[in-house]
């Protein structure tokens, strides 16, 4: 298992883009801090996220991710590989910095 932390935006972003190409990786919002927005300290609240994923499934989930990156190199824009990098490139970013914690 994996623990993010991100802004809520960002989580609710990252639900949508990893369901739509891995419906069966699950998201698990840990805890929400509302309180630092509604007292104005932040924009969107920070947020705990656990991954539920093995450390080899994690491992071929950034290898996928980036090869999102490796095929729109020298692809036009209107290309669906350079689209798919633009909507998906960003998850592996996240997916890196993920620690593992022993489930």
């Amino acid at each position: 298992m994996y623990r993010l932390e991100v802004p809520l935006d960002v989580y609710q972003r990252l639900k949508q883009c990893l369901f739509e190409i891995h419906p069966e990786i699950k998201l698990v919002l840990a805890s929400c801090d509302y309180a630092l927005a509604s007292l104005g300290f932040v924009d969107q609240p920070p947020c705990v996220i656990h991954v539920d994923l093995t450390q080899e499934d994690m491992e071929q989930l950034l290898d996928e991710l980036m090869d999102f990156e490796i095929a729109s190199v020298d692809m036009p824009e209107q290309s669906k590989e350079y689209q798919a990098c633009v909507k998906y490139g960003w998850l592996w970013d996240i997916f890196y910095s993920a620690e593992y914690i022993d489930p």
